[in-house]
């Protein structure tokens, strides 16, 4: 082999080695990180099992369906079709709240009388 013949190849295997390079940097990262972000989306979407130390997830759907149910809930207990509205619920519990209040008042002042007549 002559100097030429050697040099065109290590011309032709430096010219393939970036190639090469060019390509991971802009093909094959870039693809090896979208294929990372699907497959934490799908499991984030499927859910995950327990595992030995790491508590299972529910998926996207199953979280969904949660949030509905707890949403259904919270709007039959605010008045659509509870017979008795949260709202009445809640005066009636501030009402007692007031009154427990009153008591309270008034049996620290007859406490305090007593621990301290008047002279």
């Amino acid at each position: 082999m002559d100097s030429d013949t050697v040099l065109a190849v290590a011309a032709s295997i430096v010219i393939l080695g970036s190639a090469v390079a060019a390509l991971a940097k802009w093909v094959i990262v870039p693809a090896a990180s979208a294929v990372r972000r699907w497959a934490r989306f799908m499991s984030d979407w499927e859910g995950e099992e327990d595992r030995p130390g790491v508590p299972g997830r529910s998926g996207v759907m199953a979280r969904l369906e949660s949030i509905e149910h707890k949403t259904e809930r919270a709007e039959f207990h605010l008045g659509n079709g509870n017979p008795v509205p949260m709202r009445n619920l809640v005066d009636e519990h501030g009402q007692q709240l007031v009154a427990l209040k009153e008591q309270v008042e008034v049996l620290t002042a007859q406490q305090a009388v007593a621990t301290n007549p008047p002279d």
